[in-house]
């Protein structure tokens, strides 16, 4: 082959790659399209006030949980560091701490209609 022919081919075979490139970019966006749509399959929809509203409501459930915790059941460890700092060690008393699972049944029973009609084990809920 010839100079010319060479550079012919070699402009030929870019453009190719640019064409296959876009073409690979255009199906990693519909792939990623699609794998979001198939995530969401059969998720209840809800609006975004909705939305808003239970992430506020669970927010206040944890803050009053929070709220109600004995600051004497709290352990904390100091100890002195090289340049005379005092440094938090650890804190203990906080492994029995849970938000309240009631007032937040409470919040979702008051957004959704739940089904109570089968519970994880398959019996009847009453």
């Amino acid at each position: 082959m010839d100079k010319e022919a060479l550079k012919l081919k070699v402009a030929t075979l870019a453009a190719n790659l640019e064409v296959k490139s876009d073409e690979r970019n255009t199906a990693a966006v519909q792939l990623e399209t699609a794998k979001n749509e198939l995530r969401d399959v059969g998720k209840p929809v809800i609006t975004e006030d909705v939305a808003n509203e239970i992430v506020s409501r669970v927010c206040n459930a944890f803050c009053e949980s929070l709220g109600n915790i004995d600051s004497d059941d709290i352990e904390i460890d100091f100890s002195m560091d090289y340049d005379n700092r005092v440094i938090v060690d650890g804190i203990n008393g906080f492994d029995d701490i849970d938000a309240d699972e009631d007032s937040i049944m409470e919040i979702l029973i008051d957004t959704f209609n739940i089904d109570h009609s089968n519970g994880e084990d398959g019996n009847d809920i009453d």
